[in-house]
């Protein structure tokens, strides 16, 4: 069972990690230090550990739906400051890309350190990046370009007319069309491709796995493909989408806990009891 796919979709919010390590120091965690507790290792007592375990993800569901009004409030404010000052940096920001949790969680070796999995991460991004600005739609580019005209000939004339007479700032709205005019050039020249691309996903991946050292058999030879893609773009997702996940992390996780970790509490108490 992955804990993290939910339908065949990734979901791993920057709370879901948080909730699993306090459940691990629940008197119900399977481990005792580094070990396996000797309960877990008795078939009898599997029913038992069980409907413990089911009773302790209940609650925290049932506390995550009591809260939610706090959780959820904290998490806009949160976002809210971090996306100012992250825009703030970098205009286009939102347009750029990261590893998401899920992607983090698939690649990561037993027991690696942080550090050693953030320089493999940042040492494959470059090469991820490259690899899927390799597909683009000819129509969306044909409706960035012209929107980004627009948007820009906006701008110019306003930043133009302003320079000639200052007093053209001082009318209603000037300065606000100018700053919408230029979030919308940032955002359509991210949808653009670069004029010097050259088609080699294959190579681009290979960079990419040989550092992620996780390389799926159906994307052997298969770089190129949509189904690739779509699978790759789970791991390396637009930092917008990050931005969604943890905004809706709130509202969802009661939810995962109850209606999806919670009956899978038999599987999760089985595995332990097979495995280790």
């Amino acid at each position: 069972m992955d804990s993290s796919l939910i339908y065949g979709v990734s979901y791993f919010s920057g709370g879901l990690p948080l909730l699993l390590g306090i459940f691990s120091i629940k008197s119900t965690s399977p481990w005792a230090g580094p070990y396996l507790k000797e309960e877990y290792k008795d078939l009898d007592n599997l029913e038992t550990l069980t409907r413990q375990m089911e009773k302790d993800v209940a609650m925290y569901g049932f506390l995550n739906l009591i809260f939610f009004p706090l959780i959820f409030l904290y998490q806009i404010l949160y976002s809210f400051f971090t996306l100012s000052e992250l825009i703030k940096r970098r205009p286009d920001a939102l347009g750029m890309r990261r590893y998401s949790n899920y992607g983090r969680y698939r690649v990561r070796h037993f027991n690696e350190l942080t550090h050693e999995l953030n320089a493999r991460l940042n040492r494959s991004h470059v090469y991820a990046n490259a690899y899927l600005n390799q597909f683009y739609s000819t129509l969306t580019e044909v409706f960035a370009k012209n929107i980004a005209f627009v948007a820009g000939a906006i701008a110019g004339v306003l930043a133009i007319l302003s320079a000639w007479d200052e007093d053209v700032l001082q009318i209603e709205h000037v300065l606000t069309v100018i700053s919408v005019c230029g979030v919308i050039m940032v955002i359509c020249h991210g949808l653009i491709s670069d004029e010097n691309l050259v088609w080699q996903p294959e190579v681009l991946l290979a960079h990419v796995t040989s550092e992620l050292h996780y390389v799926p058999v159906e994307w052997k030879g298969q770089a190129h493909t949509e189904q690739v893609r779509r699978e790759f773009e789970q791991f390396f997702q637009l930092k917008w989408m990050f931005l969604l996940q943890e905004l809706s992390s709130p509202i969802l996780t009661p939810f995962i806990l109850l209606f999806w970790v919670r009956p899978n509490c038999r599987e999760l108490v089985r595995f332990f009891y097979d495995n280790t």
